[in-house]
């Protein structure tokens, strides 16, 4: 059975809880700041934030978590990582920045452009209502749309769904050491 499973030492070369909460940090003023930004110059009402936000959000996290992982990297003292340090400290960072978004949406579609919500809202009765008129033939008004906290709630799983696989794509291209294997 032992010569099945494959045995790996690991090592972690630095303090990784420390750097991905840090990190996440950053990567969520990165993003609140970006979403801030194309209120201020209008963009969010030709464009609702829903619409496209999404992978804006995907792409912002796996660019600013590949950089992150490499500054890291480089601020090590042997400047040696592992796949997983590397997916460790990204999975952290895209964690605590995907909880710290989803709080600012949540003030955000509150406080400060409301027609986010209502936007999101008319596009889906619209999904809503062709998937239901290719199906179904129910009535549209029978159907119950979430509230605003399962809205903030679903977009947080998605996100830390989504935060996974940056974290496997940042751990795959910023490792630099492989392991031992041992007997």
């Amino acid at each position: 059975m032992n010569a099945i499973i494959r045995r790996y030492s690991s090592v972690m070369h630095g303090n990784y809880r420390w750097a991905g909460v840090k990190y996440g940090v950053v990567m969520a003023a990165g993003l609140c700041f970006s979403l801030f930004l194309r209120y201020i110059l209008g963009y969010s009402a030709n464009a609702p934030i829903a619409k496209d936000e999404t992978w804006v959000v995907f792409v912002a996290l796996l660019l600013m978590s590949l950089v992150l992982v490499f500054h890291y990297r480089r601020n090590l003292t042997e400047k040696k990582i592992s796949f997983k340090e590397g997916f460790l400290v990204s999975f952290y960072a895209c964690l605590v920045a995907c909880v710290i978004y989803a709080v600012f949406m949540y003030g955000y579609t509150l406080y400060i452009d409301n027609s986010a919500l209502d936007s999101f809202h008319d596009r889906t009765i619209d999904v809503m209502t062709r998937t239901i008129a290719a199906s179904e033939h129910r009535d549209i008004d029978s159907v119950v749309l979430p509230e605003m906290p399962y809205l903030v709630m679903w977009g947080m799983v998605l996100n830390m769904i989504m935060s996974i696989l940056v974290a496997f794509v940042t751990g795959i291209f910023c490792r630099n050491e492989k392991k031992q294997l041992y007997e």
